[in-house]
């Protein structure tokens, strides 16, 4: 059973560098058809990991392996107010809805089952907190993310907009699991 680490000052570091791996991959690879859209100081930036951090919601898990970050995630009861826009199947009060944000792996171990055991483990501490469903949006084009989260049973809730229109990101596809 994998274990998420929540962060704290002394591994913050390895968590940024994550979120500078996989922004440099995608601007290393524009020519990508799918993928999350982030733009590098629009988002994921140090900020939303601080926050995180602060919040006491920054995860990460590690590469049995190397001991390295692999993954991280931002697990929090924090719905977008776009949210209130999608067909959710359960009326849930938020402190029984767990929601996704900043989820990412390390794009140099991708196809290594990281994405699903970070949102395995965090199924059971969803489960543990007494909450009802998981809700998590990405970026509608991001093919890749929205095979993992149907492939593991999320159901769909409809397409929203963030306010990314500027960056060319109009749309969101949101996802809820029911616990």
């Amino acid at each position: 059973m994998d274990h998420l680490e929540l962060v704290n000052i002394h591994t913050l570091q390895e968590v940024l560098d994550l979120y500078d791996a996989v922004l440099t991959f995608l601007e290393n690879n524009p020519d990508a058809t799918s993928g999350p859209g982030w733009k590098r100081s629009v988002y994921p930036t140090e900020a939303e990991a601080r926050a995180g951090l602060e919040q006491g919601s920054l995860y990460l898990l590690r590469d049995e392996a190397t001991g390295r970050a692999a993954a991280t995630v931002i697990l929090d009861h924090i719905q977008p107010a776009a949210y209130a826009n999608a067909a959710w199947a359960i009326a849930a009060p938020p402190s029984q809805v767990m929601v996704v944000h900043t989820f990412m792996t390390d794009p140099h171990l991708r196809g290594r089952g990281f994405g699903r055991r970070v949102l395995v483990a965090a199924h059971r501490l969803a489960r543990e907190a007494g909450c009802l469903c998981m809700r998590l949006d990405t970026y509608a084009g991001n093919l890749p993310a929205c095979a993992l989260y149907e492939g593991m049973g999320y159901q769909s809730a409809g397409q929203i907009d963030l306010g990314f229109g500027q960056y060319g990101l109009h749309w969101y596809q949101t996802y809820e699991l029911l616990l």
